[in-house]
């Protein structure tokens, strides 16, 4: 998952539009590892959904999650997160972990009285300090930059996925022959009969791209903003990978159709 698909054999190409997996690049395919995978899996995601902010004191703390999304990324380039719903029970904590909105200065005990003076050192830990070049600060930006690495893996992810699905239709389309147009883009559980005789085949496509486009929309418009904020970050690895991902972000379709009539 480290790199984008651009090379497809039809053989493994089905007309469900799901493609038979193979596991051979993958040095823990045995089934003895795989039990413990998930077990493994099941720990990641209920220790991100523990750890969805980040203090700048509680430096041990810190330093543990950047080496559990490092764990992660292995797991997720190996092939272990690989399909929709793996995903999403990852994204929606780990997201929570990048955004630096969500990061405090020190301990804040939610049933103590907070005084003024703390509240106005959280107030400024959260408007600019946050962003300096501390020893307590980079540890905490070096665990945002690997997350946005597993983020990059899961980008290529939904690059391929589409782009499979975008490759199943074009050999349904050879492989019909031109006999029914509308048929090629037809679902399975969808009859060509329960079109409309007034629907063209534009619109056809139209609404198979867009269903396609939906059901891979991982990143909505509190990712974009997250990766806004990392660009006042003093750190240049966390400015650059930002900037990597922003593009990432919105050449997606562009890239896609680019590389799609590649892969053609």
């Amino acid at each position: 998952m480290d790199r984008q698909k651009l090379v497809f054999l039809f053989a493994d190409m089905t007309h469900s539009g799901a493609v038979r997996h193979k596991r051979e690049d993958s040095i823990l395919s045995t089934c003895i590892i795989l039990p413990f995978v998930g077990q493994l899996k099941t720990w990641l995601s209920d220790f991100l959904t523990q750890n969805e902010s980040m203090i700048a004191t509680e430096v041990a703390r810190n330093y543990m999650i950047k080496q559990v999304l490092k764990l992660i990324y292995s797991l997720v380039d190996f092939g272990y997160y690989g399909d929709t719903d793996d995903i999403q029970k990852l994204l929606h904590p780990m997201c929570c972990l990048m955004d630096g909105r969500n990061d405090k200065p020190f301990v804040i005990q939610q049933e103590a009285v907070i005084s003024s003076d703390i509240q106005d050192e959280v107030k400024r830990y959260c408007a600019s300090e946050r962003f300096r070049k501390t020893a307590e600060n980079e540890v905490m930006a070096l665990a945002k930059y690997q997350a946005m690495k597993v983020i990059e893996l899961f980008f290529n992810f939904r690059f391929n996925t589409r782009l499979t699905r975008f490759i199943i239709r074009f050999r349904n389309v050879i492989e019909s022959g031109g006999s029914d147009p509308v048929a090629p883009f037809a679902d399975d559980d969808t009859q060509v009969s329960e079109f409309s005789e007034n629907q063209s085949l534009r619109r056809v496509a139209l609404k198979a791209i867009n269903d396609l486009f939906k059901e891979t929309a991982y990143f909505g418009k509190e990712f974009v903003d997250i990766l806004l904020d990392f660009l006042q970050y003093e750190q240049e690895k966390v400015v650059t990978e930002a900037l990597f991902l922003l593009t990432q972000y919105y050449s997606a379709f562009e890239d896609l159709f680019r590389k799609c009539i590649d892969a053609q």
